[in-house]
């Protein structure tokens, strides 16, 4: 069976924000040909005291179940640990990234996304680099992988 906790090294105590000033870029990996790639983009956001809020452009999760998703591309609640388990029922490894976010910061790449919705296609690390890179100062980016190497070598706290 697998780890379905494999996500948060075997700890999904490890991903609760206590401060609320943390923002999590998620990035999904398959893998083609014996070659692994960044094949999607989302981003995770639970501020003290606020609705946690999960941004999905582009993607298919849905909270609700198949066929429910909607047009927004976002869904509040308290959702990570059903996102993570609904991407790696699809074949996918799971990658979260931190982000020490301001609560600013976090508004800002809520307030960002919300305008930028769900673009379908393949956009979603467009959309969650676009909705982070105006609060944070990551690169934009195109594609999922690099996406989360940015996020990986970003600094919030400079911007």
């Amino acid at each position: 069976m697998q780890d379905v906790y494999a996500y948060a090294a075997g700890n999904p105590i490890s991903l609760i924000d206590s401060t609320g000033l943390t923002t999590y870029v998620i990035t999904t990996y398959d893998t083609a040909l014996g070659i692994s790639y960044g094949s999607h983009s989302a981003l995770f956001i639970s501020t003290t005291g606020k609705t946690p809020f999960l941004y999905d452009p582009a993607g298919t999760f849905s909270p609700d179940g198949p066929g429910t998703r909607g047009s927004r591309g976002y869904f509040e609640g308290p959702l990570l640990p059903a996102y993570v388990l609904y991407q790696q029922s699809l074949g996918s490894t799971v990658q979260i990234t931190a982000l020490n976010t301001t609560a600013a910061q976090e508004a800002a790449i809520v307030n960002n996304a919300i305008g930028i919705g769900d673009p379908r296609g393949f956009n979603c690390a467009n959309a969650v680099s676009t909705a982070i890179g105006r609060a944070c100062g990551v690169n934009h980016t195109d594609l999922p992988g690099t996406l989360n190497n940015e996020a990986q070598g970003s600094s919030c706290a400079n911007h």
